[in-house]
């Protein structure tokens, strides 16, 4: 019956994005680690959500809701294998359009800070578990981030998700981080945080209006 939640169902006037995002939720929560193997039908219908119409609608239930979803897989799966599934996003051959990988990242970062929830659960603290599963995740994602397209001329959606994703696991895990992973970072941070020099003439314009 999983399954049956990533088609589009147009028959029934209940079947609206936040109760199949409810569904969708307890799923995960009831299968646990047994959704992996329905990982990629799900990260598409995730995909859908956040690149479609029902996202930009801003229903405050329905984001709540599949950003449950995302931090559950997070907490359940290896983020190898999510990470596996959503890098391409940094990727200017990525074959999907920009609100696509936009979406990526932004089930990304949610899945991350589902992980590392769970990493900040366990007790007594573990100081040998640092990083956890996300030890082999996170260098890959700093180089990949660190040479993503998205920093060359950043639209406000990308620059936003782009911040997120950073945010996600910098606080948390910063003190395992190397001076080069830090330095790549902080590149990143200054190419979110800069904006395009405007054009001659606005320039000139406003300069004119200056001195007047």
């Amino acid at each position: 019956y999983i399954k049956a939640t990533f088609n589009d169902v147009v028959d029934f006037r209940d079947c609206t994005a936040l109760n199949a995002g409810r569904l969708l939720c307890m799923s995960v929560a009831y299968t646990e680690e047994g959704v992996t193997e329905w990982l990629q039908p799900m990260l598409a219908a995730l995909t859908k959500f956040y690149s479609g119409r029902a996202w930009a609608a801003g229903d405050t239930r329905a984001m709540q809701t599949y950003g449950a979803v995302c931090k559950l897989l997070g907490a359940f799966l290896e983020p190898s294998a999510l990470w596996a599934q959503l890098k391409a996003a940094l990727d200017a051959e990525c074959a999907m359009d920009l609100d696509q990988r936009i979406a990526s990242m932004r089930i990304l970062a949610m899945s991350l800070e589902g992980h590392v929830e769970v990493l900040q659960s366990i007790q007594p603290p573990d100081p040998e578990l640092k990083m956890g599963q996300l030890e082999p995740v996170i260098p890959e994602l700093i180089e990949a981030m660190h040479n993503s397209d998205l920093l060359l001329s950043p639209t406000p959606e990308s620059r936003e998700v782009m911040w997120t994703v950073l945010f996600s696991f910098l606080e948390p895990l910063g003190a395992f981080l190397t001076e080069m992973q830090v330095s790549k970072l902080l590149f990143v941070s200054l190419a979110l945080a800069s904006k395009a020099p405007e054009p001659a003439s606005e320039q000139r314009r406003k300069g004119r209006t200056l001195g007047a």
